[in-house]
């Protein structure tokens, strides 16, 4: 009896076809907690795999490959159980894909955020590429005093008049900066827990929230207060028709419910504003790319968003995101 050399046989195809079902099984429970975003709060594990939905994608389109491979005669319909989770993904993931010839309108304000994690990794690089970038707002999470002193002496922060340092609630002497180019002050409502600071640009004025967000690994609710605290400022500004832009490490992709909270109240992503597609930024201090993005800058709906990218910092887990951002 011959057989088709090409077609996957005994244990390689057993194994193939086992493959195929679990890649289903693991793209169906990303569509549930997409789906089902309440699902994602049950514990740290739900959190944490939710940070992998944006590769639901991947494990939809390797399931209908293996199912078509494996599959003998009408077992190769088995790839249609597929269709229906790639399709939803697709839709989901739309954003992720960047825009033919997206905006790089670098005209506006610009906006540095960086996750520096209270660490000296990676210091003797930011400098210059503070110097390259010449933000108009650096905002840095996980700022250290030799983090300070290394910027001076370099020279970085000389295009900066104004400053403000917000320290963490531990105690240790690390925390939020913002450096600005642009008149800053602290608004009335700015607090230890979520500060926040007003912003003069020449067209117009804006809050600038600035976020440094526990990670859930540590615990969920410490994680949805961070982030319940930094979508109540940002709100009073919004319904107070106010600009408001919120920059900085949210731990968590835009899949998560604190993230897609903050958008269902009017705020942007300025990734999708401008068909910028996926920009991850965590970890950027590996051998391979980094795979989640963390780091974000979110904008009310009447600031346009002319450009964003992100840049690496050699040695440092983050990448920097940078946004140029104009009138509405």
């Amino acid at each position: 009896m011959s057989r088709d050399p090409g077609r996957p046989l005994g244990a390689a195809r057993v194994l193939a076809l086992l493959a195929a079902w679990a890649l289903a099984i693991a793209g169906a429970g990303f569509v549930v907690l997409h789906a089902v975003p309440d699902i994602q709060l049950m514990n740290r594990l739900t959190v944490m795999l939710a940070a992998a939905i944006p590769f639901g994608t991947l494990a939809w389109a390797l399931s209908l490959v293996l199912f078509a491979m494996a599959g003998r005669g009408y077992g190769k319909l088995l790839a249609l159980v597929t269709v229906p989770g790639l399709i939803a993904q697709l839709l989901w993931s739309a954003a992720y894909i960047p825009a033919f010839d997206p905006p790089n309108d670098r005209s506006g304000v610009s906006v540095m955020t960086l996750n520096a994690r209270c660490r000296t990794l990676g210091e003797e690089d930011l400098p210059a590429t503070v110097q390259e970038i010449e933000p108009d707002l650096l905002v840095i999470q996980g700022f250290t005093r030799s983090l300070r002193v290394l910027l001076g002496e370099s020279g970085a922060l000389e295009p900066y008049d104004h400053s403000a340092f917000f320290p963490m609630a531990s105690g240790i002497s690390c925390g939020t900066a913002v450096y600005s180019a642009l008149p800053l002050a602290e608004t009335a409502d700015s607090t230890a827990e979520q500060p926040a600071v007003l912003v003069e640009a020449e067209n117009r004025a804006f809050v600038l929230v600035p976020v440094d967000a526990q990670g859930p690994q540590d615990g969920v609710p410490a994680w949805l207060d961070d982030l319940a605290g930094v979508r109540e400022i940002a709100a009073r500004h919004t319904e107070a028709g106010e600009s408001v832009v919120v920059a900085g490490d949210f731990n968590a992709v835009r899949e998560h419910v604190p993230l897609r909270n903050l958008e269902a109240d009017g705020l942007v992503n300025a990734a999708e504003a401008v068909g910028a597609g996926w920009l991850p930024t965590f970890r950027a201090d590996r051998w391979y790319p980094p795979l989640l993005e963390l780091d974000h800058i979110l904008v009310s709906s009447d600031i346009d968003v002319g450009a964003i990218t992100t840049t690496v910092i050699e040695g440092m887990a983050h990448r920097a995101v940078v946004a140029w951002l104009g009138g509405g």
